[in-house]
């Protein structure tokens, strides 16, 4: 698949799905977009839905959602 197998501290990186009735869901996806977890991918390698998860958190993020419901923007740390 695209991109490694493992980050630097050896944790698995891998795309979950969930059925769900008919249908699968891309549990990762739904995570960030729940503010449920961050976006994260350890290099520069092509990543097929960087796009997706960027605005998943960033809308995350707009409506406070779940981890950014206390987070002050005006305090992160570039």
């Amino acid at each position: 698949g695209p991109g490694p197998s493992t980050d630097k501290y050896g944790r698995l990186l891998r795309f979950v799905y969930v059925n769900e009735g008919n249908a699968f869901r891309f549990a990762n996806l739904r995570m960030v977009r729940e503010g449920l977890a961050s976006y994260y991918h350890p290099d520069d390698s092509p990543f097929p839905f960087t796009a997706e998860f960027l605005q998943g958190q960033q809308d995350a993020r707009a409506r406070k959602a779940g981890k950014w419901r206390s987070f002050d923007s005006a305090k992160e740390v570039v």
